[in-house]
C-alpha cells in the first residue's frame, strides 16, 4: 500500500489524499479501470435483446412470405380472369346469334355464330373440369384454367357470363366474376 502525504484541506483520518484526489485505501480509485469482461447482468441483458430482435425478424420474415404467397395466388386468379374475358369479349362482340335463350334459364355452355369475310364461324365455350374450353370452327383449346360455376344468361343483345376463378392449390383465394358483353346486332 502506498501512502501519500496528507493535504491541509483534508481531515486527518477521514481519507487519504493522493495525486489523483481523495480515496480510501481499501477501495479502488475512482478512475481505476476494471479488468476486461462483462457482468452477468450485462450478458443477460444482451441475450434478452438478441432474442427479442431475433423473434421480431423471424416474425417479419414469416409475414413477408405469407404476403408474397397471397400476392402470387391473387395474380394467378387475375391472369385466368383476363384470359377468359379476352376470348369471350372477342367472340361475343363478333357473334350475330347465340344458343343462349333470351330471357331464359342460365346455360353452363354457350355457342356463338357469325359470318365474316372468311366465311361462317361457330365458337362454343364450356367447362371441362376446371378448364374453360373454347372450340372454334371445330378446333378445341383451353383459354383459362381453375374456373368453376360458368353460366351464360342473356337479355336482348346483352350477354352476362358468370364464373369463379380460384388460385391453383389455394381454394381460399378466389374471385367471382360477372362480365356483361354486347353481341353484334343483326
Amino acid at each position: 500500500m502506498t501512502f501519500y502525504p496528507i493535504r491541509a484541506d483534508v481531515r486527518v483520518g477521514a481519507a487519504f489524499a493522493g495525486p489523483r484526489g481523495p480515496f480510501f485505501p481499501d477501495t479502488p480509485r475512482p478512475d481505476a479501470r476494471r479488468e476486461g469482461g462483462f457482468t452477468l447482468i450485462e450478458l443477460m441483458a444482451g441475450m434478452a435483446l438478441s432474442v427479442l430482435v431475433g423473434t421480431i425478424m423471424v416474425s417479419s420474415m414469416f409475414e413477408l412470405n405469407l404476403a408474397s404467397r397471397n400476392g402470387r395466388a391473387q395474380q394467378a386468379v387475375t391472369v385466368q380472369i383476363r384470359a377468359a374475358a379476352l376470348w369471350l369479349e372477342r367472340d361475343i362482340a363478333r357473334a350475330a346469334t347465340s344458343n343462349v335463350p333470351d330471357p331464359g334459364a342460365p346455360l353452363a355452355s354457350a355457342q356463338f355464330d357469325w359470318t365474316d369475310d372468311t366465311g361462317p364461324h361457330s365458337c362454343t365455350y364450356a367447362l371441362d373440369g376446371t378448364d374453360l374450353i373454347r372450340t372454334c370452327d371445330g378446333v378445341p383449346g383451353s383459354v383459362a384454367r381453375h374456373l368453376s360455376g360458368l353460366q351464360f344468361t342473356r337479355s336482348g343483345a346483352l350477354l352476362t357470363v358468370d364464373f369463379t376463378a380460384t388460385a391453383p392449390g389455394r381454394p381460399d383465394v378466389s374471385e367471382a366474376v360477372s362480365i356483361k358483353l354486347a353481341m353484334r346486332s343483326g
